[in-house]
């Protein structure tokens, strides 16, 4: 069996942005690229290429370059073209979505209005709390 191939989009600190500062997604990225189990792509639109290439050197790769290597897709930022990308490019992948990019609301409540999910999953803000818990110590 071969190495997994792992697309990692966005690694800016919010969505359409291109601030680095304090970027959880930045970090998530930098530990999955040491991993040696897998290959990790990184694509982020709205940072500079030059700015990834010093971060992630030869794993920077374009958002459709990258989706066509990917095994797996990682949305880490709800970047808002991540959230047209044509769904049938995702059909044969591993998808995780931590930041709601891929939400679609399909519950309307007593009132008629769509029902939102909060945009930063459980598994983030698990995260995040172990990486402030490891600043600490």
């Amino acid at each position: 069996m071969g190495v997994c191939n792992v697309l990692l989009l966005g690694v800016s600190y919010k969505p359409n942005v291109e601030d680095l500062r304090e970027s959880p997604a930045l970090c998530i990225a930098q530990q999955l690229s040491q991993d040696g189990t897998m290959r990790t792509l990184i694509s982020d639109p709205h940072v500079e290429k030059h700015i990834l290439n010093s971060l992630f050197g030869e794993r920077v790769v374009g958002t459709m370059e990258g989706i066509e290597k990917a095994d797996m897709v990682v949305f880490l930022v709800a970047h808002d073209r991540f959230k047209v990308i044509d769904r049938k490019l995702l059909e044969h992948k591993q998808i995780i979505d931590y930041c709601g990019a891929l939400y679609e609301p399909s519950q309307i409540n007593h009132t008629g209005q769509e029902v939102f999910l909060p945009a930063r999953s459980a598994m983030m803000d698990f995260f995040i709390m172990n990486q402030s818990r490891g600043d600490t110590e």
